[in-house]
């Protein structure tokens, strides 16, 4: 995302580089990473650890990132040479039009991994054939786009297609810097898509203006399961304003609202709204910069027993402390559903973990995720939670990068890890303590189906 100024910050550089890694085929990651040079191996590499990790200037961000756009958008082989130059996106082609129009896969793709701008370019809306393909698509993505987008030609080109997407169930308009103006802009086209089952927003510059057009909008979607709205400019009266009309949406399961502006009185308007939502299975939500009080915490903890079939949960920067974690250990264990729980950055420390370990990782038997990354964890709270991941059959994914534990604490991380089903880990030290770099040895205590990030 782009500042107002236009230009790009490294923090939001570095993010959307990470998301479309992710979403780069393994050929394509492979061939990348041999072309980057790195030191890891392709098994052990993290972008996201890559581009935060080594001291890289902006210009060589903005140059990966131009790289890694061209190798997702080619449609020939990755270049052996990261100057080679190409055309940032290429249509796939060249295709007759008749197998065109008998291959939705084909132009799925073309909307969904390709500057739509160019498919307009390049003719492929001139036939009524082609526009009615086009109304039969299920997914319409302009997420990340934001390189060169232009809000008022694009914004325009968007009204002109929407309405040839009248069926669509997912609508991804994230990461293209939108502002209040343009999204207003587009509410007529929208209420049409009454089919929709997942919207997402985020990271745009949607303000409370913003949201109180998408709270009044909201009604339209009568069908809409997943909605996100992350790292946006909403504030109190944005974030009171949509969970108001979502109260009223009966199948909402995904919920993403973190990363907004709202502090804690906002906080408290969408934590006596959000008990409405009893079909919730994804939630995402922090109040970041701000300590969370043991009261609050109390009423957090106690609106996440109304969501009995809750699967993900994240309270990824939010300040809890060691006290604020006691007040979630007493509900936690009664989420026997969940799978997925980011607890990073919420400051938790050594006596938090204990309390983790003592009173609800044990019980969550269908966890298979957990970020405790950043969290002022050092020796001993590493090897209180190492003592319990044997007992953690379905977990596969650890997260523990950016704490403070040593050698010590790691030794026996990986001894009870090798006792687990855990298949990746990653415990990349914290970079304000150079102290604490892991010894490589130390790895080859660990399985070989174990990948680590160190």
């Amino acid at each position: 995302m782009t500042s107002r100024s236009g230009s790009t910050s490294r923090q939001d550089l570095e993010r959307m580089i990470v998301q479309q890694y992710e979403q780069l085929p393994h050929a394509k990651k492979k061939k990348l990473v041999s072309i980057l040079g790195v030191p890891e191996s392709f098994q052990s590499f993290e972008m996201r650890d890559y581009v935060r990790g080594y001291k890289m200037f902006t210009k060589n961000l903005k140059d990966l990132y131009k790289l890694l756009m061209e190798q997702k958008y080619s449609s020939s082989s990755i270049p052996t040479k990261p100057t080679q130059k190409k055309a940032r996106y290429s249509v796939p082609g060249p295709v007759p039009q008749d197998a065109m129009f008998k291959n939705q896969d084909i132009l799925s793709n073309i909307f969904q991994y390709m500057d739509i701008r160019k498919a307009m370019r390049t003719g492929l809306l001139s036939t009524s054939m082609y526009r009615s393909l086009l109304s039969s698509l299920q997914t319409f993505h302009l997420n990340g786009h934001t390189y060169d987008f232009d809000e008022k030609k694009d914004i325009r080109l968007l009204k002109s297609l929407l309405p040839m997407f009248t069926h669509i169930k997912t609508l991804e308009i994230g990461n293209i810097d939108m502002t209040d103006k343009g999204f207003q802009s587009l509410v007529p086209e929208l209420q049409g898509l009454t089919q929709l089952k997942k919207l997402n927003i985020s990271g745009n510059f949607i303000t409370d203006k913003g949201a109180c057009v998408l709270a009044r909008l909201l009604p339209s979607f009568p069908r809409l399961e997943h909605l996100y709205l992350s790292f946006n400019e909403i504030k109190n009266k944005g974030i009171k304003a949509i969970l108001s009309a979502v109260v009223h949406i009966p199948k909402l399961k995904t919920l993403h609202i973190q990363d907004n502006t709202f502090d804690l009185l906002g906080l408290d308007d969408v934590l006596a709204l959000l008990p409405s939502l009893t079909h919730l299975q994804d939630l995402a939500i922090n109040v970041r910069s701000v300590i969370l009080d043991p009261e609050r915490v109390e009423t957090l903890a106690s609106c996440l027993l109304h969501f009995p079939n809750l699967q993900s949960l994240s309270l990824w920067g939010t300040t809890f402390l060691p006290e604020g974690i006691k007040g979630l250990v007493k509900i936690l264990p009664q989420l026997t559903r969940l799978k997925v729980l980011h607890l990073g950055s919420t400051r938790m420390g050594n006596e938090g973990v204990i309390e983790l370990v003592n009173h609800v990782l044990p019980t969550l038997h269908t966890l298979h995720t957990l970020d405790l990354s950043q969290n002022e964890i050092g020796d001993e709270g590493l090897k209180a939670l190492a003592s319990v991941l044997p007992h953690m059959t379905s977990l596969k994914r650890l997260q523990l990068q950016g704490n403070d534990f040593g050698n010590d604490g790691i030794k026996t991380l990986f001894k009870q890890l090798n006792k687990t089903h855990v298949q990746f880990v990653n415990i990349k030290y914290n970079q304000n303590n150079p102290h604490h770099e892991v010894d490589p040895k130390l790895i080859h205590a660990v399985r070989k189906n174990l990948r680590v990030m160190m």
